[in-house]
């Protein structure tokens, strides 16, 4: 089974938010284990790029266009394998996530999950509160691309691994070169 990270694998919401805070991307080899350590090191203060976060959510993700490189992947090669999105959200945006994930992905995704990015709003007792607790429950192997490297270093690797996504912000490489790979991996 392959898990994909929704933002910034299947969409590029980071590079919507670095737009808005007019932050530059790196032009060298960068790297930097997720979104959040990007903006920071920028300078964005983390309450700036939360709530950016959170507005753009609210009123500008379902606008987000696929990865074109990853949409023509899934027409070519998604029927192939058992395909579920895994992604880390608050709690408020998860149907937002859910609903832009069935619009663009629907013939190829089995299922949708999420683990929180918490936020002061969220009621107790969320059940999984990190992408490699919620995977423990399949009992079958997995393979997660995320874009972040906690994500997927922190999986157990009895059950599963764990793939980077390149990104700008990372050097885990090109996006065309590493879909290609996946066919080789599984």
């Amino acid at each position: 089974m392959l898990v994909w990270d929704i933002d910034d694998v299947f969409n590029s919401l980071t590079m919507e938010i670095a737009g808005i805070l007019g932050v530059k991307l790196p032009s060298t080899e960068p790297w930097y284990p997720n979104p959040a350590s990007f903006m920071l090191a920028q300078g964005i203060k983390q309450e700036t790029y939360i709530d950016c976060l959170d507005n753009f959510r609210r009123v500008g993700f379902l606008d987000l266009e696929p990865k074109n490189e990853v949409l023509q992947w899934f027409v070519l090669h998604g029927h192939e394998y058992a395909n579920f999105a895994l992604t880390s959200t608050p709690i408020e945006f998860f149907a937002n996530s859910a609903s832009w994930v069935l619009r663009h992905f629907s013939p190829w995704i089995e299922g949708i999950g999420f683990t929180p990015s918490r936020r002061d709003t969220d009621p107790p007792g969320v059940q999984y509160l990190t992408k490699s607790q919620y995977l423990q429950r399949f009992r079958k192997p997995y393979l997660l691309i995320d874009d972040s490297l906690e994500n997927t270093a922190n999986i157990d690797h009895a059950l599963g691994a764990g793939i980077q996504f390149p990104t700008p912000w990372n050097s885990a490489g090109n996006v065309n070169e590493f879909l290609g790979k996946i066919n080789e991996i599984i």
